[in-house]
């Protein structure tokens, strides 16, 4: 059975921390102000869950048994996907204590919860009456003490454990935004409810261009993408929205419309995918180039190391995790999630 430590390493006040990672500019300027805007976010959860695709950064990092990786925690589903390789170590790092205690709190139900199915009703379904009593009788007396405060502490609404009893995913700075965009496209007439009925990507593209490109054009919506601190509920600070607005003439709007276009057009319906055991979503041909072209530099790199740090360039310190030489600590700590055994 696989089984998992947990370390704390030392770290600087969360504000502090959070602060160095964002803060560019002065608090007396607007672009200084909406920064400290977003890096409040980070003091509470950003994401209750993360869709970045594991599976190019499994393909590309070709990670093997023994291998130690440092990943962002984030909302933990990649951390997790990672683990099912096999590696030695990972060491996951966020500048959201909550990210951490989310992280946390999976790595113990997979440990302790009873079957899968208590597992997916508490992660997959998020919004049953019993999940708060699966904590309770399981999950609890395994977690280390910082993350049971965290999801015991107390707020008018109850205990924070029971947002697993009322919709987790509904909760958090990107849970709060795709609420707010079903808001947005209710008042104009669209159920975005309805995309999940397309039996296939011809569907899809249709139902795109009937509902949701439409609602580019609505003057609220025009409005609101096109203030940084709309964003936010994205994890988007205000540097990376500017570089967005780069890639649009320094407009927004088109960007946002032609990134979402390829997302709801592109794929095809996950049911479909679902439906395959074993099945994983295809990659795009610049999604396995880039796979391919990680995969061949860490080949290289291997190569490099067999052969002695003077076969082709100057001694480099011994890395004995990707990205970070043996005995250093990244910089942005609260812990770490290492596999053993």
């Amino acid at each position: 059975m696989t089984q998992f430590a947990l370390t704390h390493l030392p770290a600087p006040p969360v504000a502090r921390q959070i602060g160095a990672a964002v803060h560019r500019t002065s608090l007396l300027s607007a672009e200084g102000l909406m920064e400290r805007m977003f890096s409040r976010l980070f003091h509470g959860l950003v994401y209750p869950q993360i869709w970045e695709d594991p599976a190019v950064d499994m393909a590309a990092l070709a990670i093997r048994p023994g291998d130690r990786l440092v990943a962002i925690a984030s909302g933990g589903c990649n951390v997790l996907s990672y683990l099912t390789q096999g590696p030695g170590s990972i060491l996951a790092v966020d500048l959201s204590p909550a990210h951490v205690a989310l992280g946390r709190l999976k790595l113990a139900a997979a440990r302790t919860l009873p079957d899968h199915a208590a597992f997916f009703d508490l992660f997959g379904r998020a919004d049953l009456p019993g999940n708060a009593a699966l904590y309770d009788r399981h999950i609890a007396p395994a977690l280390d003490g910082r993350s049971r405060r965290y999801w015991e502490a107390r707020s008018p609404f109850g205990r924070r454990i029971q947002l697993f009893e009322r919709g987790f995913y509904r909760h958090g700075a990107l849970g709060r935004f795709i609420g707010a965009a079903h808001t947005l496209a209710r008042a104009a007439g669209t159920d975005l409810r309805g995309f999940l009925d397309c039996p296939d990507i011809e569907a899809q593209r249709s139902f795109f261009y009937a509902h949701i490109g439409p609602l580019f054009e609505a003057p609220v919506v025009q409005a609101l993408a096109r203030r940084p601190a709309a964003l936010f509920g994205l994890g988007i600070p205000p540097a990376q929205y500017a570089l967005l607005a780069g890639d649009g003439d320094g407009d927004v709007l088109p960007v946002l419309r032609q990134r979402l276009h390829r997302l709801l057009c592109d794929f095809p319906p996950a049911r479909e995918l679902l439906r395959l055991p074993g099945h994983r979503p295809p990659l795009s041909a610049a999604r396995r180039g880039r796979a391919a072209a990680l995969s061949r530099t860490h080949r290289l790199r291997d190569a490099a190391r067999e052969r002695g740090p003077g076969a082709d360039r100057e001694p480099q310190p011994d890395r004995g995790a990707r990205g970070r030489t043996r005995g250093e600590h990244p910089r942005l700590h609260p812990c770490s999630m290492r596999r053993t055994g």
